[in-house]
């Protein structure tokens, strides 16, 4: 069945945030996003990544430039289920540019499902789960105000704590310790440098916060330093995971190759789901750890995380898809329920990512 691609269009917006969100590198009161939608007669997909500044590389003014004038161009008039040949294009016509083709990429993957009435997870191998399980996300803060949160996630039913810390030993020591003491022992603690310390203050901090049993530092060290993640997976007596310098399969054979990553954090935004499946397909073969992050997503852009995430069917770090506690967005999205009793996502069982 062709599913012939008549229209592509991208539109920047924003969303604010229920408070200030802060991490190593941003403080900002609203997050933005693009989404991205293709039609093909009346069945349309849609897409969205959110790119943030201090963070990505591109901005939404980019990437709906990137869409609207060279990426959707190049896709026009192809059968959808093109798969490999709009994959083709798309690299040949913009060489980088990860949040602009992942935006297109997710509308082309709900567009196939919709266009088939199947879900998303369908198409990518089946669904494996009913449920994803969520885990909290700590955002930047002093040690009192990130302690008061996490209680609140765990009130929620969190068992799982991303925690963001920054740039020395001292003040990590100060917040994990707070955070500690307010959800206890039995549950678990990462955190995310967001790329803000040095080597040598990183070797510091992996030795000071060792005491609070950390699960794995996430991106202590900026992307391109490859080498001093190199040492701290050798040193570290916890996995040390690749998120900004993770967006292609060619970032995961990098990483393998120079051994400087032992946990991969795959974000839809920034590789959507083509690449993030190929990126997986990467840490399972060399029996790396992976998990699905957040870049704050919208109540449509969790549904994609959600169906992407209950297609998988190896262990691993419960998903950040918390948008919806983080930004405030009015828009009624019937598919995105939570599940009874836990904290996790029911898998809607609607068409593509399951909105309606």
């Amino acid at each position: 069945m062709a599913i012939k691609i008549i229209e592509v269009s991208a539109e920047a917006y924003e969303l604010k945030f229920k408070s200030t969100y802060q991490n190593a590198r941003v403080v900002t009161p609203n997050n933005r996003y693009v989404r991205v939608q293709v039609k093909s007669g009346e069945c349309i997909g849609i897409g969205e990544v959110s790119p943030m500044p201090g963070y990505s590389a591109e901005t939404s003014l980019s990437i709906t430039e990137a869409v609207n004038r060279w990426l959707g161009p190049a896709v026009l008039g192809r059968d959808a289920f093109d798969c490999n040949e709009i994959d083709h294009r798309l690299a040949r016509t913009l060489p980088d540019n990860w949040y602009a083709k992942a935006a297109l990429d997710m509308a082309l993957w709900d567009l196939r499902a919709r266009s088939l009435n199947v879900s998303a997870a369908a198409l990518f191998g089946g669904k494996a789960r009913d449920e994803v399980p969520i885990g909290a996300v700590i955002a930047l803060s002093d040690p009192e105000s990130m302690a008061r949160d996490a209680a609140v996630w765990l009130k929620r039913g969190a068992r799982f704590f991303q925690c963001k810390i920054a740039e020395d030993e001292r003040s990590s020591v100060a917040r994990l310790s707070a955070i500690r003491e307010a959800v206890g022992r039995d549950v678990e603690i990462a955190v995310d440098g967001n790329a803000s310390f040095s080597l040598i203050a990183a070797r510091r901090t992996v030795e000071a916060i060792t005491q609070f049993d950390i699960k794995y530092f996430e991106q202590p060290l900026p992307r391109y330093e490859l080498d001093g993640l190199a040492t701290l997976v050798r040193e570290a007596p916890f996995p040390i995971v690749a998120d900004e310098s993770l967006h292609s399969a060619m970032d995961a054979m990098r990483l393998c190759d120079r051994k400087a990553a032992n946990g991969f954090n795959v974000k839809l935004s920034k590789s959507g789901i083509s690449e993030s499946r190929r990126i997986i397909a990467i840490a399972e073969a060399a029996g790396i750890p992976y998990g699905l992050g957040t870049m704050f997503e919208s109540k449509r852009g969790t549904l994609a995380s959600v169906q992407f995430a209950a297609s998988i069917p190896s262990p691993f770090y419960p998903t950040e898809a918390v948008g919806p506690w983080m930004v405030e967005d009015p828009e009624d999205v019937p598919g995105l329920q939570l599940a009874e009793g836990t904290l996790a996502w029911k898998v809607p069982t609607g068409p593509g990512w399951g909105y309606a």
